[in-house]
């Protein structure tokens, strides 16, 4: 049994390098993989969030509109009389200009806009009552944007005072 291990050959310094070569190259390989795989997932759990985020927003506004009293579309707080929704330093806020209550803060990465446009009423109608919210995320991985419209279901007869674009929304109940 000695004689059997004495006589056989074991491995070359050169069959050990080269073993070691191909090693490297398929560790290397994977970590690439893996490195690839970690950065798409962040990308989209970062996207996911963004949209929940603004799924969010809209459903509290198409809410607020829904069943207030009295809307108007302006470009800033002015009236006290009123509870403003409004995008401040990559911020969304709610409140009044002297209580503001952040509903959706802004992170490192991300900023968050709002604009709303009052829908002039189609010919044949009225008034305007038609809301359409845009809310927009900016990060590094892009643009996110919704847009929906809201009726306002318990305005007077007049509908909303202000009809045009404006980046703050008051809201009486």
């Amino acid at each position: 049994m000695f004689k059997r291990l004495k006589s056989s050959q074991g491995v070359t310094i050169i069959e050990l390098m080269i073993a070691l070569a191909i090693l490297g190259l398929v560790v290397s390989v994977a970590f690439a993989i893996h490195s690839y795989g970690i950065a798409s997932f962040t990308r989209g759990e970062s996207l996911v969030t963004r949209q929940q985020n603004i799924r969010m927003v809209t459903r509290i506004l198409s809410e607020e509109i829904r069943f207030a009293q009295d809307v108007v579309v302006v470009d800033s707080l002015t009236d006290p009389g009123y509870v403003y929704f409004w995008a401040d330093d990559g911020s969304i806020l709610k409140g009044t200009e002297t209580n503001p209550e952040t509903i959706l803060g802004s992170t490192k990465n991300t900023s968050y806009s709002l604009e709303f446009n009052v829908v002039p009423p189609e010919e044949g109608e009225k008034d305007p009552r038609l809301v359409e919210i845009t809310v927009r995320s900016e990060s590094p991985q892009g643009v996110y944007e919704v847009t929906t419209s809201v009726q306002a279901l318990n305005l007077p007869i007049e509908g909303i005072e202000k009809t045009g674009v404006g980046t703050v929304l008051g809201i009486r109940r």
